[in-house]
């Protein structure tokens, strides 16, 4: 099938966190790809996907069974799955992961809003980094996709979606390195558009489990592994996911991690200096980096936002406590 036609100018409405209308300017963008930007607040499906990914060399995949009713999904995984037992339900508010084996759940920001923004993001840079454009039909799960190329200047392939044209539905979406590699994706299996659901399995609730919010856990990582329990000022609109202690350089580094609408935040926190070459590597793309050091500590924020901004944040984040 041939390149479909661009669209003509077209505003899509988006309902934001504040419940107010903001216009996406869609111009240009290719009708599927603008279907889905429009149809992703009211999809309603069931179905399975696998996941896949390059983490450390290797490839990795797992599968989820998902049901999602607009603003509420839940996400199960089978009983060979080292994720089995595992439950995630998100609504418009919180995302509740149950752990069984710990027999806890976490309670974490949601992600739709994150997803969704970082569709719209790439319709945005599509008018100065990417160019988007209709390139044939491909069948996922059993049903007709339209397939939309995302390209950099040079024409090389970033990513690939196939989308249901009817609902907007993204039913397989493949993301590719600078050398053309395939680095993470997911693909449907199967999926029913018209399922039935009950309500009640959007409910996340059991009796004797512990309750576990992203400050617990930033609070008990940094002080098992001697570090500070610094936070970003929510006042900037940033919340807190999760928190890990990872290996950077030589060294372990706690690593937090903040989302909003607006994207992603990632702050580090060492004992040491960070070596110049290092940051230039965290810093390509639309990512910008600070650093900056206070009691005793190195911290590097990146992020998407302008180097002001960031710089800005940096100055507002407290020492916090620990060690």
């Amino acid at each position: 099938m041939s390149a479909m036609a661009l669209a003509q100018p077209f505003g899509g409405p988006h309902r934001g966190r504040d419940g107010g209308k903001r216009q996406i300017d869609l111009q240009g963008v290719p009708a599927v790809l603008r279907r889905a930007i429009e149809g992703a607040p009211d999809l309603r499906y069931s179905g399975t996907r696998v996941v896949r990914f390059r983490r450390g060399g290797e490839s990795r995949r797992h599968v989820e069974y998902v049901t999602r009713d607009g603003k509420f999904t839940r996400v199960e995984f089978p009983s060979d799955s080292p994720q089995a037992g595992q439950v995630i339900v998100e609504g418009p508010k919180e995302r509740r992961h149950f752990f069984p084996d710990r027999n806890e759940i976490r309670v974490l920001p949601p992600r739709r809003d994150e997803a969704f923004s970082r569709l719209v993001r790439l319709v945005r840079q599509a008018r100065s980094r990417y160019t988007l454009a209709a390139s044939g039909s491909e069948t996922v799960a059993g049903i007709r996709t339209d397939e939309v190329v995302v390209s950099d200047r040079s024409g090389n392939v970033v990513q690939r979606l196939f989308i249901e044209p009817k609902t907007g539905l993204l039913l397989k979406r493949q993301i590719f390195d600078p050398v053309g590699a395939p680095v993470a994706g997911f693909e449907f299996t199967k999926v029913d558009l018209t399922p039935r659901i009950e309500r009640g399995i959007f409910r996340l609730e059991r009796r004797g489990a512990k309750v576990v919010t992203p400050a617990d856990l930033l609070q008990s990582v940094a002080k098992s592994g001697g570090f500070l329990a610094t936070v970003i000022p929510p006042k900037f609109g940033y919340r807190l996911e999760g928190s890990a202690v990872r290996r950077f350089g030589e060294e372990d580094a706690l690593v937090s991690f903040y989302t909003s609408n607006k994207g992603r935040l990632t702050l580090f926190q060492m004992r040491s200096a960070v070596r110049p070459e290092m940051i230039e590597r965290m810093g390509r793309g639309d990512v910008r980096v600070v650093t900056w050091q206070k009691a005793g500590r190195t911290f590097v924020l990146l992020g998407n936002l302008d180097e002001a901004t960031l710089n800005r944040i940096a100055t507002s984040v407290p020492v916090g406590t620990g060690s």
